[in-house]
């Protein structure tokens, strides 16, 4: 049986911030959180310790209290593409309901083995379904 995360409520993929700490934690990974604020245009990154904003980004390098860019590459974002990913899978299992941010319910389905490699999703606003893929015409 092959383990899948789905997203069970409106909303989309998105893990919390504890999520993202023992995902980092068990991956070896420094972790660094920036609040996006965006004046007249311009965009900068400030370091936070705590906070309930939104626009917030993980890191895995450290840009300083303040930075007015960054580079993609040292950002972790843990989208859909890691729905199969074995550590984020661990980090759900272990914290449960704390694993959800205020937009996910995220859900680990079992599907058997014939299915994992022939699958697709749908998703109604941040709903999701796995289905087993059929022929389309």
């Amino acid at each position: 049986m092959k383990k899948v995360i789905l997203n069970k409520c409106f909303g989309g993929f998105m893990p919390s911030r504890k999520a993202y700490e023992l995902y980092a934690k068990k991956k070896g990974l420094e972790l660094y959180i920036y609040e996006v604020r965006i004046y007249n245009r311009k965009v900068d990154y400030y370091k936070v310790d705590n906070t309930d904003s939104m626009f917030i980004v993980y890191l895995t390098k450290d840009y300083g209290d303040v930075a007015n860019s960054i580079n993609n590459e040292d950002r972790l974002y843990l989208d859909d593409r890691y729905r199969e990913d074995e550590t984020l899978i661990e980090v759900i299992e272990e914290l449960g309901k704390d694993a959800n941010s205020k937009s996910s319910d995220l859900h680990i389905v079992e599907i058997p083995d014939d299915v994992a490699k022939d699958y697709v999703i749908d998703n109604y606003d941040g709903i999701e379904t796995l289905h087993q893929r059929v022929q389309e015409w």
